[in-house]
Formats: C-alpha cells, sequence, structure tokens
C-alpha cells in the first residue's frame, strides 16, 4: 500500500540522487585513463543500483527511482558519470530508467523480486538507452562503446550485476526497514 508523496519522500529521492553522485564520481575518474566513456560504470552499477533499490523500498512511491535518477543525470552532466560532461542527454537517459524501474515495483507484488529484476533489466536498458541516445546525438566514442556496451557477454554482466546489485539493496533495506528514519520517511 503506497502512501501519498510528502515533503519528506521528494527530499530523500532527490538527495539520494545528489548522493549516488557523490559515491560514483571517483571510479567515474576511470574514464579519463581508459577512454571508453562507460569504464567506471561497472564499478558504479553496484553502488547506484543499490540506491535505486534504497530510493524505491524506502520511499516507497511510483516515480521515486524516476525523481532520484532525473536528479541524478541533472547533478551528472558537468561529470564523467553516466557518459561525458556536457552530455545532457544523461537527464533523458537517467529518467527513463528510473521510470523502468519504478514500473516494475509497480506491476510485480514481491518487493524482493522487484528489486532483483528491475535493477538487472535497468541495467541492460540504460547501455541500450545510452547507446541508442548517443548514436542519434554524434556522442564522441560511440561506436567504441557500443561495441563494448552491447556486447552480449557484457550485457549478461550488467544484468547479474544489476540483479545482485539490487538483492543487495534489498538485504540492506531488511536491515533498515524498522529503523525510526526509514518508518519517518514512509509516514
Amino acid at each position: 500500500e503506497m502512501s501519498k508523496w510528502t515533503l519528506t519522500k521528494l527530499i530523500v529521492s532527490g538527495s539520494l540522487g545528489v548522493l549516488t553522485v557523490v559515491l560514483t564520481l571517483p571510479a567515474s575518474a576511470l574514464v579519463a585513463f581508459t577512454g571508453i566513456p562507460l569504464m567506471g560504470g561497472f564499478i558504479n552499477l553496484f553502488i547506484d543500483r543499490i540506491l535505486d533499490t534504497l530510493t524505491a523500498l524506502s520511499v516507497n512511491k511510483f516515480g521515486s527511482v524516476t525523481l532520484k535518477r532525473t536528479i541524478l543525470g541533472i547533478v551528472a552532466i558537468p561529470t564523467l558519470l553516466l557518459g561525458p560532461p556536457g552530455f545532457v542527454a544523461k537527464v533523458i537517459i537517467s529518467a527513463s530508467n528510473g521510470l523502468i524501474i519504478d514500473l516494475i515495483y509497480l506491476f510485480v507484488k514481491s518487493k524482493k523480486i522487484a528489486a532483483i529484476l528491475s535493477n538487472g533489466i535497468g541495467a541492460v536498458a540504460f547501455a541500450f538507452t545510452f547507446v541508442y541516445l548517443g548514436r542519434i546525438l554524434k556522442m564522441p566514442g560511440i561506436e567504441e562503446t557500443a561495441e563494448f556496451f552491447l556486447n552480449p557477454l557484457l550485457l549478461s554482466v550488467s544484468f547479474i550485476g544489476g540483479c545482485l546489485s539490487g538483492y543487495l539493496g534489498w538485504l540492506i533495506f531488511e536491515k533498515i526497514k524498522k529503523t525510526n528514519i526509514v518508518r519517518r520517511i514512509q509516514r
């Protein structure tokens, strides 16, 4: 049963988007060394997806992950996160990914299964959306990225990594769901 949006829920969803940037920036510096736009993505997959799971489960509101990922996309524009600096499509890519995740939580009854599936599917969808928009917008290095990213082995690793992150996020939530802070968010 989902409760109504509150200021607390909006702040938590947005803040988790900002927190994602803070926690994932270090690994995104790998891009500078490898020249592959989403190299840091594999390390960050876990951090980002665990936070998506915690957003969905603690805020427990349709649209919370879309909001979290929209803020993430906006804050990430000047950074190496989610693609090259100045790549404004990051907002669309990230927000649409949040919407996919929110929809899975909406339709899958079990929160545990939703956490696992939404992050696996989200990780794969992210790769396709990124390459698709990157090609439309003629992003530098997109063909190298596409080759690297749409490789079936890598997509499988993304899916498994996403599912695993969702499961870890669910386990963390199970440990914190009775705490005062989570109860306050869910009011």
